[in-house]
């Protein structure tokens, strides 16, 4: 169940990370430096890689399995935030926010199957 919250609450900090932290970059004076336009790019790019996610998240749910799936995203939600966090060029933080998006749609689609799979069966038919 471990693998499964920590890639909830992964997938809610990149889905969350433009409103704190583009008021930040777009200031002048910072490290890095973006317009409103590359602003709105960060903040939409996610979405962009969530489109792929679950594509590529189905074949390898076969392969490795559901648990394995969920472990290997958080690589990916490393990498992006790595990108995110140490990059001072704007086309790569718009490749940290394409494969944070592909991964949210990995996660997407292996936590409720992992979910389904280990929960119990007939468990809410019998308390409600």
């Amino acid at each position: 169940m471990l693998p499964a919250n920590l890639a909830s609450v992964a997938t809610g900090c990149v889905l969350s990370w433009s409103s704190p932290t583009l008021p930040k970059i777009e200031a002048v004076g910072e490290r890095i430096h973006v317009s409103k336009e590359e602003g709105a790019w960060l903040s939409s790019l996610v979405a962009l890689g969530a489109i792929f996610g679950p594509f590529i998240a189905g074949l390898v749910i076969d392969k490795i399995g559901r648990k394995w799936t969920i472990i290997a995203d958080m690589f990916l939600y490393l990498l992006s935030w790595f990108l995110l966090a140490y990059c001072s060029m704007i086309y790569l933080l718009y490749v940290g926010r394409i494969v944070a998006g592909f991964a949210v749609g990995a996660v997407f689609t292996a936590v409720p199957m992992y979910i389904a799979e280990i929960s119990p069966v007939g468990f809410y038919s019998q308390n409600f």
